[in-house]
């Protein structure tokens, strides 16, 4: 019954009967369970895998990681068991952390890859409800609008067009209408194609304009999609740019670290060292594998997986996000989010939480200011209970409105809304409706007394018992309300509406409008007429009540946000369709200061050079006229191109401003609720989704600048990495070249292969954990900087480990009998080598951690970091003291001034880079303009 392909040829009562479904309040949840399970999950989308196979066996295959493995087999043939034994354990120990990492990275790619899979407004039970679309079933309403795009095929059952893009789905390339109807093929002819059929939606098509209800005839398998490709493929994010720069980065290391194989093991042979050329082999071969070049793309795939953060719970019955605001969607713009030095904010609104907090009131002939509002507020509730009879309908669509829908143009109603919740929220008192009359005025007098004629409650006239229960009631702004109005209100009665009583009126609301509050009054006249049809028009005589006024309060952490990149020196612009209303607001947040600019687009590229905040003006979206909207929308993507340049980030919430996220280096696709998808236009063309935290919460500001500090944070981590690894490798060369060129200890390959592969592992995977520094927007972030001190002073940290650690045993014996203690033999030596040596690669990277002096207050470092701290010391005391973990690396058990020998280099070194982190200007690493 359900598989049925003639739904066009249907009516929309006769597909409702089919589908056995209440168009008007959908299915139960027990229903759409029973089907679910008959139909199965609507299955249309589907992520691509990540190949894991090809890609560990690939990793498997890396020429330090052969290299390792022909050395193993090599000393076990010659004999050497323990440096066999070694080898082969730092063979499987790298090869369970590999697998482990790289798929735990795997796993979180593909489940934010699946954050594409569209979501759907459904009518359940009488509500809207927000769910992912494979738990779509057959007759279910769907609630679909511009922006959206169809999760199944279904059939239209509400008034109005809509305009749809069919694009890869049928065989219309252009855009199409679609609308109710009823359409039958002539007798004996063919069926009508699919791309004919206006009144049917297929699934993965978009919905460029208007909105309207469908049922959902087809799921899963039977949809158009599935049964003409198999479905639509989302891809988990594979070959990013910035893993295959790593990748070709760590062959060039690998052939690098082959070369000085060769070359280490040459120089032995003329170096008269006393090891055998096989032990030096075994030695530079360690050393060449525990580069670590072929865990580098692993630590990069982590860390763009860690700035994606926590999965979310998209596929849940209810669609709720737990902790979950912003998720980095396209991981190849990730460096572009990172080097963002310009923000562009497509609209106000991102910087408010959609919460309101009340101003100043007039209500019984006097004003109540904002800070007396306390003890005045019960003073509101016949003005709020006037208000809410004028509103009319304003309930009717409150299931709808809590996810942002609405019916027509109800900002009035909004406005209300947040009033009577907040006011209930204060007093207690809840506010009700009553019925009323509302007298007829003709075209423009009754647009101009701001009286609603749509809004005449039925059959009033039965209920209206006597002339004194009929009332003549309007809501709208001050002026159209008072050019009405001869008397108002007081406690005491009506008075005349004097000039004095005008102006204060005048003074407030013109004072209350301009710091962008939305002031609301409301009039009432008693009607001396019982029926409707009798009331004549009133354009004078009523009694004004008073006036109030709504401010909606900002994003929570916005203010301090916007501290942090002005501090930085960062950019901001916003495009402004009423720049006098958002150039105050923005003042008040420190958004914009006195210098701030309101530009025309056709010279902001001047002004950003000599400013660090613009008000750019454009004309405002009108959401009625298609054609108009579309020319806007050209002139806001001229606008950013002009504004942004190179290195911007545009944040905005409008479908319409899909194409300019697309061409900004980071779009940043903002939610208007957290009860309300992106659409899928916008999501994809951004490279950053935020869903607001907070169900009444409709900003996205904070959300925005955190994914782009997360995105530099990232970056800053890997390039720490990266840098770090460089500066742990060239440390333990220097120390193999002086082995094998001079008398000094040897170091084992057991003893580097722990140090390369565990320990520096370690550490690496910690900082792709770390938190960004309060500062990271002033640190400058291009693709893999050499972040933490440059080229010069990392190469310098790598030679100063080097040999400070090489010359511990020559140190120790010069210094023996000064303090009267014997000489440390070879055996000794090694081990006190190989503690420095741990203990130094931990100690630099400690300060690799974190960009400013350890030792400040309030600069420590994270639990993880200090558990691998202190593993590397314990493990290293030991190697100095323990007979077992001695031999494990040929050496012997040092005596008790050995310890502090041991710490000489990393204290030495670690005290260097904070002196030199002391000693850094403030403003020394900021980005340069």
């Amino acid at each position: 019954m359900l598989n049925r392909n003639d739904w066009h040829s249907l009516s929309a009562e006769e597909t409702a009967r089919e589908l056995n479904v209440n168009p008007y309040r959908g299915l139960s949840e027990k229903e759409a369970k029973r089907r679910r399970g008959e139909h199965g999950k609507n299955g249309i989308w589907y992520v691509r895998r990540m190949e894991t196979g090809k890609s560990l066996l690939g990793s498997a295959g890396d020429l330090s990681t052969v290299l390792l493995l022909i050395t193993a087999i090599l000393a076990f043939v010659f004999e050497e068991r323990e440096t066999a034994a070694a080898m082969a354990i730092i063979l499987a120990i790298g090869a369970i952390l590999r697998v482990v990492t790289y798929l735990k990275a795997k796993r979180i790619l593909e489940e934010n890859a699946a954050e594409n899979i569209p979501t759907a407004a459904l009518l359940r039970d009488g509500s809207v409800t927000l769910l992912s679309s494979v738990h779509i079933v057959p007759g279910d309403i769907v609630l679909l609008r511009a922006g959206d795009t169809v999760p199944c095929d279904g059939r239209i059952i509400s008034e109005g067009e809509v305009i749809v893009t069919e694009r890869g789905i049928t065989e219309n390339r252009e855009k199409v209408r679609k609308f109710d109807t009823i359409l039958h093929a002539a007798p004996g002819s063919a069926a009508i194609p699919c791309e004919s059929r206006p009144n049917i939606l297929y699934a993965g098509s978009t919905i460029l304009d208007g909105e309207l209800r469908m049922i959902a005839a087809a799921t899963g398998k039977d949809t158009l999609v599935s049964r003409k490709q198999g479905g639509i493929e989302i891809h988990a994010g594979d070959n990013l740019p910035i893993i295959e720069r790593l990748s070709e980065r760590c062959k060039k290391s690998e052939l690098v670290m082959l070369a000085l194989v060769v070359v280490i093991s040459a120089l032995s042979l003329f170096s008269g060292k006393s090891d055998s050329l096989l032990a030096v082999f075994f030695g530079a071969v360690s050393m060449a594998a525990a580069s670590m070049s072929e865990y580098l793309t692993t630590i990069g795939s982590i860390i763009i997986a860690v700035v994606q953060g926590s999965s979310p719970t998209s596929h849940s019955p209810h669609h709720r996000r737990k902790q979950q605001g912003a998720i980095l969607k396209d991981c190849t713009r990730l460096e572009n989010a990172a080097s963002a030095d310009t923000i562009v904010l497509g609209d106000i609104s991102l910087l408010k939480s959609g919460g309101v907090s009340f101003n100043s009131f007039f209500a019984e002939g006097a004003l109540h200011p904002k800070d007396t509002l306390g003890d005045n507020a019960k003073k509101l509730f016949p003005l709020l209970t006037l208000a809410a009879e004028a509103s009319g309908t304003w309930a009717q669509s409150e299931a709808l409105s809590k996810i942002g829908w609405e019916e027509g143009p109800a900002e009035r109603r909004i406005v209300l809304r947040q009033a009577f919740r907040l006011f209930t929220e204060m007093t207690g008192e809840k506010i009700s409706q009553k019925n009323f009359v509302v007298d007829h005025l003709p075209g423009s007098a009754a647009m101009a007394a701001g009286i609603d004629t749509a809004i005449i409650q039925p059959n009033i006239e039965k209920k209206v018992s006597s002339e004194s229960d009929a009332y003549v009631t309007a809501l709208s702004d001050v002026q159209s309300i008072l050019n009405c109005c001869t008397t108002y209100k007081t406690a005491d009665g009506e008075a005349p509406l004097t000039d004095e009583i005008r102006r204060i009126i005048f003074t407030e609301t013109a004072r209350l409008e301009f710091v962008g509050a939305r002031v609301l009054a409301a009039a009432t006249r008693p009607s001396p007429f019982l029926t409707l049809n009798k009331i004549a028009t009133i354009l004078t005589g009523m009694c004004f009540v008073g006036f109030f006024s709504l401010s909606e309060t900002p994003e929570e952490g916005a203010a301090a946000m916007i501290k942090q990149l002005r501090s930085a020196g960062m950019r901001v612009a916003l495009l402004s369709s009423d720049p006098d209303h958002d150039l105050y607001y923005g003042h008040d947040l420190g958004l914009f200061g006195k210098e701030t600019k309101i530009v025309p687009q056709t010279e902001c590229t001047e002004a950003l050079r000599t400013e660090k905040s613009l008000i750019v003006t454009v004309p405002p979206y009108t959401h009625t006229d298609t054609s108009a909207d579309l020319t806007v929308s050209a002139l806001r993507r001229r606008a950013l191109r002009t504004v942004g340049g190179p290195h911007a980030a545009f944040l905005t919430k409008e479908p319409l401003d899909a194409r300019a996220l697309g061409e900004a280096d980071c779009g940043i696709a903002v939610s208007r609720s957290s009860l309300k998808p992106i659409p899928q236009a916008m999501k994809n063309k951004a490279a950053i989704t935020v869903y607001p935290e907070g169900e009444e919460e409709h900003g996205g500001f904070t959300g925005g600048i955190t994914a782009i500090r997360e995105a530099r944070r990232g970056m800053i981590n890997l390039s720490n990495a990266s840098a770090y690894l460089s500066v742990s490798q060239l440390t333990r060369l220097l120390v193999v070249l002086l082995g094998v060129m001079t008398e000094l200890p040897m170091l084992s390959p057991a003893a580097i292969l722990v140090g390369g592969l565990i320990f520096d592992f370690g550490i690496t995977l910690v900082m792709a954990f770390e938190k960004a520094p309060r500062e990271v927007f002033a640190i400058p972030c291009v693709p893999l900087p050499d972040y933490a001190e440059g080229h010069k002073t990392m190469i310098g940290f790598g030679l100063s480990a080097g040999f400070l650690i090489a010359l511990l045993p020559s140190l120790v014996n010069g210094l023996a009998p000064i303090f009267h203690v014997h000489a440390l033999r070879t055996s000794e030596a090694l081990s006190v080598v190989t503690a420095a040596l741990f203990l130094t690669q931990t100690a630099i990277g400690t300060q690799f951690m974190r960009r400013g002096p350890l030792l400040r207050q309030g600069s420590g470092l994270n639990s993880a970091y200090l558990c691998c701290l202190g593993t590397c010391v314990v493990f290293s005391m030991l190697l100095l003291f323990e007979n077992h973990t001695s031999a494990f690396i040929d050496g012997r058990p040092a005596p008790w001034y050995g310890a502090i020998f041991a710490l000489l280099p990393p204290l030495i070194l670690f005290f260097i880079m904070e002196f030199r982190k002391n000693r850094r200007k403030p403003g020394e690493k900021k980005r340069k303009k």
